[in-house]
């Protein structure tokens, strides 16, 4: 077991969950003190000690749902019981019903896929395909979980999963793999969201020249050939010294507009300078 100690914020925390590690001690839960005060914070804290921590964060979150797909009714209700009061259990017996309850209940509620393998005419394969390729739900991870480990190799499916399972393991195995897998998806589309501010203009919204020079790493041969248009706005400078910086930014939000509607959804747009774009 590893220890990790001087912790002493609730992202230093998050992040030594999402890297597996099992336990924590620092600042974050409390600083030393005198016996007695440790003696009545043990007392208050007598019921809080059986709730995991991870259950303590996700508390301050709106609780998730876990989409389980498998043909066995008696294993759903065993994985039903499992996850009882963290996680909303949505179920579907087959593929078809699967996608129908991540259609009906949106791909950001659905916190990760519990998935049979085995499921019959080919269903996780069809599955996995959709989840995979269709860009609203190719986030969503996915466990995969199989009837026993001599399988595996009959089923080479499951290493397109993020983990896989046999399902004569204890469920408390399951829900750890479960809670880590949703912790790395979070920890993965936090920092994609701060790459993505960090390679965009905060006033227009479109890329700035890191985040052209990113797009220009990305393409292809099949991207060319290529146009590139600059466009220099005049008197930027004095309509924000005659009224303000205000009507200044209203301005290059204007165009940023005009650019959008007359270019493809796939075109790369970037506000290269204070009044140049490309």
């Amino acid at each position: 077991s590893v220890v990790a100690e001087g912790v002493e914020t609730k992202a230093q925390v998050e992040r030594l969950r999402e890297i597996g590690c099992d336990y924590v001690q620092g600042y974050y839960f409390a600083k030393p003190m005198p016996v007695n005060e440790f003696e009545d914070l043990l007392k208050k804290q007598k019921i809080r000690n059986t709730i995991p921590i991870s259950r303590v964060i996700r508390e301050e979150k709106e609780r998730g749902k876990i989409l389980l797909i498998d043909e066995d009714a008696d294993y759903r209700e065993k994985v039903q019981k499992s996850f009882e009061g963290q996680y909303d259990i949505l179920e579907a017996s087959d593929a078809d019903s699967a996608l129908d309850c991540i259609a009906d209940a949106g791909s950001d509620a659905v916190s990760a896929v519990i998935l049979s393998m085995t499921l019959p005419e080919d269903g996780a394969v069809r599955l996995l395909k959709v989840l995979r390729e269709d860009p609203v739900f190719w986030k969503i991870p996915v466990l995969s979980t199989i009837p026993g480990g001599e399988v595996v190799d009959e089923l080479p499916m499951t290493m397109e999963t993020e983990d896989f399972l046999c399902k004569c393991h204890p469920q408390i195995d399951m829900r750890r793999r479960v809670e880590r897998m949703i912790r790395v998806a979070e920890y993965q589309e936090r920092q994609c969201t701060l790459q993505d501010q960090a390679n965009r203009d905060y006033l227009t919204g479109l890329l700035n020249r890191r985040g052209l020079w990113t797009a220009i790493d990305y393409l292809r041969s099949e991207d060319l050939p290529l146009v590139i248009m600059l466009f220099d706005l005049d008197n930027l400078k004095e309509v924000n010294d005659t009224w303000g910086h205000e009507k200044g930014d209203q301005m290059l939000q204007f165009f940023t507009e005009l650019l959008r509607s007359q270019t493809r959804s796939d075109d790369i747009l970037c506000r290269h300078g204070g009044d140049e774009f490309l």
